[in-house]
Parts: C-alpha cells; sequence; structure tokens
C-alpha cells in the first residue's frame, strides 16, 4: 500500500505487515531520534545502535529494526527511512561491512 509519505508492505502468503517505508521528509521520529533527512539523523541512529552496517548501500540498523538510504551518500532520490520486521537482515549482516560516518 501506497501513501504520499509512507509504503506499507504485507507478507504476501499471512498478509501480516512486513515493514514500512517512510519517504523523504515526512515528519517523523525513531526511537526518540526526529528523522531530520541528512547526517546528523543518521549519526544519531548509528550512536544509538551502536553497530550500523552497510548493506549493498543500506546502512542497517538492526537495534533500532530500520535501514536508511540516500542520507550517507547524499542521493536525495534514495531517501527512506524503513522500518524492517525483525530477523530481515539477519542472514545479510555477518558478511557486512561496519558502517563509519
Amino acid at each position: 500500500m501506497e501513501y504520499k509519505h509512507l509504503i506499507v508492505r504485507f507478507a504476501p502468503k499471512t498478509l501480516t505487515l512486513r515493514e514500512c517505508t517512510l519517504l523523504p521528509f515526512v515528519d517523523a521520529s525513531v526511537n526518540g531520534i526526529r528523522i531530520t533527512w541528512d547526517k546528523d539523523f543518521l549519526r544519531r541512529a548509528c550512536e544509538q545502535d551502536q553497530d550500523p552496517r552497510d548493506v549493498y548501500g543500506f546502512i542497517v540498523l538492526a537495534s533500532l529494526g530500520i535501514a536508511v538510504t540516500g542520507v550517507h551518500d547524499n542521493d536525495e532520490s534514495q531517501l527512506a527511512v524503513t522500518a524492517f520486521s525483525r530477523g530481515d537482515f539477519d542472514d545479510l549482516l555477518p558478511a557486512s561491512a561496519p558502517y563509519k560516518m
């Protein structure tokens, strides 16, 4: 389901919520951190997570349950913050590189 400022995805077999993607410049926060759509937000989220990983161009903050794109590389066309289901990145994290600001 796609709305003006977010996309909601469901698992096809169970129809349970899988993830929610916030689109650019929506006013929102994650775990008390206001999403400012810039590197300050990413820095604060990385500090809180303490183990950010670069997974195919997404900065995955597993302890917060989010993936961020477009912020770290200044690519406004890719700006998004996705809240994902627990375990979604577990297979990819061991081979991923730590993300350094």
